[in-house]
């Protein structure tokens, strides 16, 4: 292909068998027209994530460093789009087949247990005037943010007078009225 003059900047000419770094979005574009093999990062080998999953289990204090902040938009664009650009593992292996199964594995394992140590985080720190979510990656704090909110909403109804918690208690009711007779 011709070099690309994109915003972003120019993706120089590729000529194959060279490798190249191009964008995600391309790579997946060039994948899907079987123009080009996806070399996954280092982060997503087997051995990496299976580390990765081991410090996650053994330090229930702090998130593991050893993944990207969109580890999981990543991960999961990479196994949809070009899962057969993964090394071989375990059963696959055997079989032939390069489906990334052991990865998405290791990959849910990892989701799982980050989304407790946070969940379990914020219920520890519930008087606290912050939660520290060092580590997290943007899926995993977009997710966690509606149970945030109605934590903290629950937190200001403890502290204020409960003359005042009762007037916002049944305010809330009928906003839930309101709700349900739209539909």
């Amino acid at each position: 292909m011709p070099p690309l003059h994109l915003i972003s900047g120019t993706i120089p000419a590729m000529i194959p068998p060279q490798r190249i770094s191009i964008p995600l979005w391309l790579a997946l574009l060039l994948k899907k027209q079987k123009r080009c093999n996806i070399i996954p990062p280092d982060w997503m080998a087997y051995e990496h994530l299976e580390l990765a999953l081991k410090e996650e289990n053994e330090n229930a204090a702090r998130f593991t460093d050893k993944l990207p902040y969109r580890w999981l938009e990543i991960s999961e664009l990479l196994l949809d789009g070009a899962a057969d650009d993964f090394p071989q593992y375990g059963n696959n292996a055997r079989r032939g087949e390069g489906d990334g199964g052991d990865i998405r594995v290791l990959l849910r394992g990892l989701r799982e247990i980050r989304q407790a140590k946070a969940r379990a985080g914020m219920n520890e720190n519930l008087g606290g005037a912050y939660v520290q979510m060092t580590g997290l990656g943007l899926m995993e704090v977009t997710e966690l943010k509606p149970y945030a909110i109605s934590v903290m909403n629950d937190m200001q109804k403890l502290a204020l007078p409960k003359d005042t918690r009762q007037e916002r208690d049944d305010e809330d009711m009928e906003q839930d009225e309101d709700y349900d007779d739209e539909f």
